[in-house]
């Protein structure tokens, strides 16, 4: 986005490396007319719009890879048999008799 400016807001490149953003659209409000402003509005309009495209397209991507490995994980665990308990005899029969009164 910086790069949009400094090529709308100057007509040539910086010439020290001291002239930050900032200082170049604050030249280009001095001596910029209306319909500049509007231009300049329009292509950082245009170019928000193709930022925010590229992150929709990229958050699809993570979204349908964090979906995809969850089904991976939960039809591994329905192939999966349930866990046994195993319970040593003297305590089966110990729970057996209590369950019993």
């Amino acid at each position: 986005m910086s790069e949009v400016v400094i090529n709308l807001t100057s007509s040539s490149p910086p010439q020290s490396a001291s002239t930050n953003l900032t200082s170049l659209v604050g030249e280009f409000a001095c001596s910029a007319s209306s319909e500049l402003w509007i231009d300049l509005f329009d292509v950082l309009t245009g170019s928000l719009l193709v930022l925010l495209h590229r992150v929709c397209l990229i958050h699809g991507v993570i979204g349908e890879a964090i979906e995809s490995a969850n089904k991976l994980d939960l039809e591994q665990q329905a192939e999966q048999q349930p866990p046994q308990l195993l319970v040593p005899e003297a305590q089966l029969n110990t729970l057996l008799v209590c369950s019993a009164y």
